[in-house]
């Protein structure tokens, strides 16, 4: 009976040690593979000549491919464009003769980019140092 036991046992164990287990592709970045995207608003402000400068509305967009990968950074093509205004008020200094002025500007981008994705303690690690360094700066400027 204790043969049949420990062969039992035996058997169970390695059953439960070498067991192959189920693969499973890791994706380590969010985006990898998959399109992004945004839309967002903002504010111009025109420094000019003019006697008043003004603000207005700035809108753009983007959208983004990232390259499938399986690591921790992913290679991607970005294309932003955006359509705003620049205003402005008020005689100009130069001898232009207007009142005032409001001109559309548009923006069409292309860019390659990497984006990184890092544990949450890494950041807060590369955060800090980045923090003591800056404030290191800022107080060797204020010695000299």
């Amino acid at each position: 009976m204790k043969i049949k036991y420990s062969v039992l046992l035996v058997f169970t164990l390695a059953t439960s040690f070498f067991a192959q287990t189920n693969y499973d592709a890791k994706i380590f970045h969010p985006f990898s593979g998959k399109f992004a995207l945004s839309i967002d608003g903002g504010i111009t402000y025109s420094r000019t000549d003019f006697k008043n400068n003004a603000v207005d509305y700035l809108t753009r967009a983007s959208l983004d491919f990232y390259l499938p990968t399986l690591s921790f950074g992913a290679f991607g093509f970005k294309v932003f464009g955006g359509a705003g205004y620049l205003t402005g008020n008020g005689s100009p200094s130069s001898s232009y003769i207007t009142e005032n002025f409001r001109t559309l500007i548009y923006s069409l981008v292309e860019v390659q980019h990497i984006i990184m994705q890092f544990q949450n303690h890494l950041f807060r690690i590369c955060l800090a140092a980045f923090l003591i360094f800056i404030l290191s700066l800022k107080t060797k400027t204020e010695m000299h």
